[in-house]
């Protein structure tokens, strides 16, 4: 099954595998490619992709074989801002509105 999708007898992850099925599936997929026996070689192609995927599934989830979940990086804490620093971005902001709403006043009128 392995060879099918160009793997080593024993594949990691399913990761590598999905990989290596998007590799082939593009050469031989019946739409890509015209040759008369496309369909078969897709079949026997998803086939060893459904085989290995459940495969390592089943590997991940028995004991002794590490299953690590994904683990989020941590946030960075965010600095609070203070009143003052809040009221100062505010001014800037209704000072730039006000320039922006002048110009297209005085541009469309």
């Amino acid at each position: 099954l392995a060879a099918a999708l160009g793997l080593p007898a024993a594949p990691g992850t399913a990761a590598e595998v999905r990989t290596a099925f998007r590799r082939r599936a593009l050469r031989v997929h019946p739409d890509k490619c015209g040759h008369s026996l496309a369909t078969e070689a897709f079949r026997r192609l998803t086939d060893a992709y459904e085989e290995l995927t459940a495969r390592c599934a089943t590997a991940s989830t028995q004991p002794g074989r590490s299953a690590a979940p994904h683990t989020p990086a941590p946030m960075k804490k965010r600095r609070q801002r203070s009143w003052a620093e809040w009221e100062a971005e505010l001014r800037t902001r209704e000072v730039a509105e006000r320039a922006f709403s002048q110009m297209l006043s005085s541009r469309f009128a």
